[in-house]
C-alpha cells in the first residue's frame, strides 16, 4: 500500500512539474523575469487548512481507483466565461485522475444571449428568444448562477447541446439537469434521441428537471414544449447541467463578461442551483470589474464581497472556499491602482469565512506586471484580459498550486482514514 501511494503521489508530482514547465514559451527565461513561482502556493487563513480535508480526501480516494464523485465550482467574470484558464485546469485534474472521457458540468447557451460561447461546446436552436444580464437590466429579471437568463414565449422550441474535444479532453455525460423556471412556468422538456432511454423527475423546489440517460453521449436534443392550459409567463433558462451518475471530477466554470459580486448577487436562482450542483470545493475568481472605474469604492466591494460568502458559508459550511485575487490590468491606459485595494479586501476578509487564497495578481508579477505578459505575447492589447496562452498558463500555474496543496496534505494525513 506505501509502494502504490508513493507511485501515484510521484505520478501526481510529475504531472504538475510538467504542466508548469513544458507549456510553449517565447523563451524559459521570460517567465522567470516576471512570475514569481515563489508565491505560486494556497495560503490558508482560519480553518481553511481543515476544510480542505475532506476534498484532499476525495482526490486521494479517486487516485487509488475507489471512485469517488469531485464536483468543484469556480465562479468568475469574462475571465472565467471563455472558459480557457479553467478547462485548462479541468484538463490537468481529469489527466492526473485518469479519466479520458468526462462530464462537463454546468453550462450556459451563451450563443442564444448573443454572447461569446465556450469552444468546447456548440447550441444549435430555433425559435425566438430574449436575453437578460444581470451586468444591464439588473433586477428586472430572474438569473441563474451565472448572472444571465434566456427567455422565449413559442409555444414549440428546440436547442441542441453538442460538446467538443477541447484541449485534448472528451467530454461524455448520462445525466442532464436543466435549470428553468419549473415553479411558474407551463413549459415542458424532452430529450430526443433514438439511440437511448431515460428516465427524468422533477425538483420544483430548486427549479431544475434532471434526466438520467442509459449511456454516455457527447450531444442531445432537448424539445421545450408549451402546455395545454399554458400560462402567459414565459419559458426562462438559467443554464444546463452536463453530469455523470457514477464517478469523477466535475469541474463547472460559471462566469460572465462584466460580471461584479453584484451580478451574483442578483441571481434569484444562485442559491437553487448552488445547491443542485453540490460543491465540494467553491473558487470565487472576481474583483476585475469592480475596480476599473475611478468610482471604486473599497468600502462596498467589501460589504458586497462579505455578502457573498456570507451565503455561500450558510449553505456550505464546512466545504473548502477559494478566493483568487484578480490579475493586473490597466484602465484608460494606466497602470489601474484599484487592483492592490481589491488584493487587500479579500485579503481581509479571508479569516472571517476560512478562506484559502491563490494570490494570483502577486503571482504574476505585481503592479505593472501586466506590461510584461503583453510583450511576451501572453495578454491582449487592452491590457486587462489574456490571450489563450496566457490564460494557459494561468491554469497550469493554479492547477500546480493546488496540486503542492494536495501533496503537503498527504504529507501530514492518513486519508485512508478519514
Amino acid at each position: 500500500m506505501i509502494l502504490r501511494i508513493h507511485i501515484k503521489v510521484r505520478r501526481f508530482f510529475l504531472a504538475a512539474f510538467c504542466s508548469l514547465f513544458m507549456v510553449p514559451l517565447v523563451s524559459s527565461q521570460n517567465i522567470y523575469d516576471y512570475i514569481d513561482l515563489s508565491e505560486n502556493h494556497i495560503r490558508y487563513y482560519g480553518n481553511a487548512e481543515l476544510k480542505f480535508h475532506s476534498l484532499f480526501n476525495l482526490f486521494y480516494k479517486q487516485v487509488n481507483n475507489q471512485r469517488e464523485k469531485i464536483n468543484i465550482v469556480h465562479i468568475g467574470d469574462s475571465h472565467i466565461q471563455a472558459d480557457v484558464f479553467t478547462g485548462q485546469v479541468r484538463k490537468k485534474i481529469k489527466g492526473f485522475l485518469g479519466e479520458e472521457i468526462s462530464p462537463r458540468g454546468f453550462i450556459f447557451p451563451f450563443t442564444i444571449a448573443k454572447s461569446n460561447n465556450p469552444s468546447d461546446f456548440r447550441i444549435i436552436y430555433s425559435g425566438n428568444w430574449d436575453a437578460c444580464y444581470a451586468t444591464i437590466n439588473r433586477s428586472d429579471c430572474n438569473y441563474g448562477l451565472s448572472g444571465v437568463s434566456i427567455s422565449t414565449r413559442d409555444s414549440l422550441t428546440r436547442i441542441k447541446i453538442k460538446l467538443n474535444e477541447m484541449l485534448g479532453l472528451e467530454h461524455r455525460f448520462d445525466r442532464l439537469k436543466i435549470f428553468y423556471n419549473l415553479d411558474r412556468s407551463d413549459y415542458e422538456v424532452y430529450p430526443i434521441h433514438e439511440k437511448f432511454y431515460y428516465s427524468s423527475r422533477r425538483d420544483a423546489f430548486l427549479n431544475y428537471v434532471v434526466f438520467d440517460l442509459s449511456r454516455p453521449v457527447d450531444s442531445v436534443d432537448l424539445i421545450f414544449m408549451k402546455g395545454r392550459n399554458a400560462s402567459e409567463v414565459p419559458l426562462e433558462i438559467y443554464g444546463f447541467s452536463l453530469e455523470s451518475q457514477r464517478h469523477g471530477v466535475q469541474y463547472n466554470a460559471v462566469g460572465y463578461n462584466g460580471a461584479t459580486i453584484e451580478t451574483f448577487l442578483l441571481g434569484r436562482q444562485l442559491i437553487p442551483n448552488l445547491i443542485a450542483l453540490n460543491p465540494d470545493l467553491i473558487v470565487t475568481s472576481l474583483g476585475t470589474n469592480s475596480g476599473l472605474y475611478n468610482t471604486f469604492s473599497a468600502k462596498s466591494f467589501g460589504r458586497d464581497y462579505r455578502q457573498l460568502l456570507e451565503i455561500l458559508r450558510d449553505l456550505f459550511p464546512d466545504i473548502p472556499i477559494m478566493a483568487t485575487t484578480p490579475n493586473d490590468n490597466h484602465y484608460d491606459d494606466k497602470i489601474n491602482k484599484n487592483m492592490p485595494r481589491i488584493r487587500e479586501v479579500i485579503l481581509n476578509l479571508a479569516g472571517d469565512y476560512d478562506l484559502a487564497v491563490w494570490d494570483f495578481y502577486k503571482i504574476m508579477g505585481g503592479q505593472g506586471s501586466m506590461l510584461n505578459w503583453l510583450k511576451t505575447g501572453y495578454a491582449k492589447a487592452d491590457k486587462i484580459h489574456f490571450n489563450s496562452r496566457g490564460y494557459l498558463m494561468q491554469g497550469d500555474l493554479f492547477y500546480s498550486a493546488l496540486l503542492n496543496a494536495y501533496m503537503d496534505y498527504l504529507k501530514t494525513n492518513s486519508p485512508e482514514k478519514n
